[in-house]
């Protein structure tokens, strides 16, 4: 058995420094001092023991895995280019309101503490016999813009999280495998989520996302 993050916990490096998401906690930390250099340690050995770094497992970030739980989001393709063309045009609103809907939902539930549930269900096995779905798919577009309008019958107020993950639900209903990206900066910290179609950032722009490091992809 490996040595791994424990469950429900995902990190990033941004610049000199180790931020961490505690989904289960709905918390973001940052790491300092010898539990810093423990991890940078970490990460550079191919099989590592937990005995060898004891910051770490004072700081409750290490635990037995199958395998290491941080490197998920590295696999997630730059994003080199905005949807900005499927955000744009006619829709139905009947979606606008199952976009309204479904937001709502999601915001209930991270009021509520659920974000935990809520990754869990998106990160469980997709059903591969189904048809997937290309973000420039027709029934991605009608979703797509559903929530870009639905954006202007909210308040102003940063919802960035309910609305993403209210829209990676929505797309991966009709088969479109879209990912969930949650995102920080450090100085100013700063915290940023988006939906993300292998290169294609489907609710944001390109110069927007590029200022936040991946921190989980669901």
């Amino acid at each position: 058995m490996a040595t791994g993050l424990r469950p429900n916990l995902s990190f990033c490096r941004v610049g000199n420094e180790f931020v961490f998401l505690d989904i289960e906690k709905d918390r973001y930390f940052r790491l300092a001092g010898a539990a810093a250099a423990d991890l940078a340690r970490f990460i550079t050995v191919q099989e590592p023991q937990a005995c060898d770094f004891p910051a770490l497992i004072k700081a409750d970030i290490l635990t037995a895995a199958e395998r290491p739980t941080w490197a998920d989001w590295q696999h997630l393709p730059i994003a080199t280019q905005a949807s900005s063309a499927l955000r744009r045009g006619p829709t139905a609103i009947g979606e606008i309101a199952i976009a309204l809907m479904s937001e709502a939902r999601v915001r209930r539930a991270l009021q509520r503490g659920k974000l935990q549930a809520i990754i869990s269900r998106l990160n469980e096995k997709q059903d591969r016999a189904r048809p997937l779905v290309e973000a420039n798919d027709e029934k991605a577009h009608r979703i797509v813009r559903a929530f870009e309008l639905a954006k202007f019958l909210r308040s102003p107020a940063n919802l960035c999280l309910s609305r993403s993950i209210a829209l990676t639900q929505r797309l991966r209903k009709v088969g479109c495998h879209a990912n969930l990206v949650m995102g920080v900066r450090a100085s100013p910290f700063a915290a940023h989520s988006w939906v993300q179609f292998g290169e294609i950032v489907l609710n944001d722009t390109c110069e927007e996302v590029v200022r936040f490091q991946p921190i989980l992809v669901a």
